[in-house]
């Protein structure tokens, strides 16, 4: 099985702030939300 490797798409280090919030490129905050269909079930995405 290949391994698994979580991507962020669009952000970069320094789209988080000291507080650890991710930063959307519009400047909103980020939400976090998980996959509930499909192959990647449960894992989390910006």
């Amino acid at each position: 099985m290949a391994s698994r490797r979580q991507t962020s798409y669009g952000l970069n280090s320094s789209s988080a702030n000291s507080r650890g919030v991710v930063l959307c490129t519009c400047g909103g905050t980020a939400v976090v939300r998980t996959v509930k269909h499909g192959p990647n079930i449960g894992r989390k995405f910006h």
